[in-house]
């Protein structure tokens, strides 16, 4: 995960941001809820469009270049030489969240 914040996280692959909100304590574990490749006031609209409160999305996208290909060519040389699973772990994130996706 880049970022975790409340009950929202923001993590990557090699293709795009993804946005994902905690399941119930119940349930346990994260939702992918969406995937932007393409700019990060894109990504911020999903976030609205799924209820993430604005402390929230500031802390997620704090930092992020415009487009997730500048966010690629200057951050993930190196987080993809931790990289496990096909996901972007930034260093101190030694064990992170464990993460279920829905169709």
């Amino acid at each position: 995960m880049i970022a975790v914040s409340g009950k929202w996280a923001l993590g990557a692959d090699d293709l795009q941001w993804i946005l994902y909100r905690r399941r119930s304590e119940a349930n346990g574990g994260w939702k992918a809820l969406s995937f932007v490749s393409s700019a990060r006031g894109v990504l911020e609209r999903c976030m609205r469009e799924a209820g993430c409160l604005d402390e929230d999305r500031a802390v997620l996208v704090a930092g992020l270049p415009p487009t997730f290909n500048e966010w690629r060519e200057t951050l993930c040389p190196r987080c993809l030489e931790t990289a496990t699973d096909n996901s972007v772990t930034l260093s101190g994130m030694d064990n992170p969240p464990k993460v279920t996706q829905s169709v």
